[in-house]
């Protein structure tokens, strides 16, 4: 806490050359209001040593380049967290974009209330990014509850009807010493930030900040885009018939428990993750022989026409030469008359 901040904002980068204008506009934003964290630890392009150069001066960025850190995101989210020295602390995904406010009604809410401890607000879509548009996302109402029943059982509900309203709280405010380290997945650490919000609404409740907006582009292949698609799968709904015949009445964390049994180990999401991709590969290949087929037939019924359009301008140059031959013959004169006086008829 070398500023006297109370928050640190990480911001993991990995080929972020394309964002480099969106990581230098939060620093712009955030320098002054938070500790932040810029890294890369593999530095597979240039976006690490540029935003440096350009950010050298200002003494509340830490920076953390190249070094031996295991792949995967997962591994440098935690990374991250153990760097953290203040009270509180958020992750900042290089291609999102929030402002001050985020930062400071974080700060209020987390110092208002000791029981509270994760910070959130509303996600939003980034306005003409030109990318997929969703709906505004806001925080389960149940995840403010006092009650620590009401609380998980709303997170078992949420993993089965609508898991991003849980991935939203992975992008709030909260108390670095009651969070613990992200749960390592195959995959990828897939679905590791919906484990991680789980432990947290175990340890204590949320609060939802006033008014402050975490603008987030909703990209093309990426996991919370596609969260959605699980549903269509069979395996999925196999594992929710399961959980339906589970008994509730216990205790909640294991009733939870039973849930991500039901729908994390037996369904497993990076197994349905693989089988959604399978379905979209089938379906592009699909696609792409339709487009093969049109494509010669198109090229047949071109080749036709080109044919046909060769053979009628042939037609017509023999047809001109043989009405100038007609014109030119001693016939066509000798009948001159013949035509004149049937024309005055």
């Amino acid at each position: 806490m070398r500023d006297g901040s109370l928050t640190t904002v990480a911001i993991p980068l990995h080929h972020g050359a394309e964002w480099i204008e969106v990581v230098a506009g939060n620093l712009e934003r955030l320098a002054g209001v938070a500790q932040i964290i810029v890294s890369d630890p593999f530095e597979e392009d240039d976006a690490f040593q540029r935003l440096r150069a350009r950010f050298a001066g200002v003494t509340s960025i830490e920076w953390h380049g190249r070094r031996p850190l295991a792949s995967g995101w997962v591994p440098h989210y935690s990374d991250l967290l153990a760097r953290g020295t203040t009270p509180y602390f958020m992750w900042l995904a290089q291609d999102d974009e929030i402002g001050a406010e985020w930062i400071r009604e974080g700060e209020q809410v987390l110092n208002s209330s000791s029981d509270v401890v994760l910070a959130c607000g509303t996600l939003d879509a980034v306005p003409g990014s030109g990318l997929l548009e969703v709906p505004l996302l806001d925080l389960h109402a149940a995840f403010v509850s006092a009650d620590r029943r009401t609380r998980l059982h709303a997170a078992g509900q949420c993993l089965l009807v609508d898991p991003g309203a849980i991935g939203t709280a992975f992008r709030g405010v909260f108390r670095t010493d009651r969070a613990g380290e992200l749960p390592a997945t195959p995959n990828d650490g897939a679905w590791s930030d919906v484990y991680w919000v789980c432990s947290m609404l175990s340890a204590g409740r949320f609060g939802r900040l006033p008014s402050a907006t975490y603008r987030k582009r909703w990209r093309h292949g990426s996991t919370h885009r596609m969260w959605g698609d699980y549903y269509e799968i069979a395996a999925f709904g196999e594992a929710v018939a399961r959980f339906s015949n589970l008994d509730h009445s216990g205790d909640p964390l294991a009733s939870l428990g039973a849930i991500m049994s039901g729908v994390f180990e037996s369904a497993q999401p990076w197994r349905l993750h693989a089988a959604y991709l399978e379905q979209e590969r089938t379906a592009a290949q699909e696609r792409a022989r339709v487009d093969a087929e049109r494509l010669e037939l198109l090229a047949q019924r071109t080749e036709t026409l080109e044919r046909a359009g060769e053979r009628l301008e042939s037609d017509v140059t023999c047809l001109r030469a043989e009405l100038k031959g007609l014109y030119a013959s001693r016939s066509w004169r000798l009948t001159a008359p013949l035509r004149r006086v049937r024309g005055r008829r």
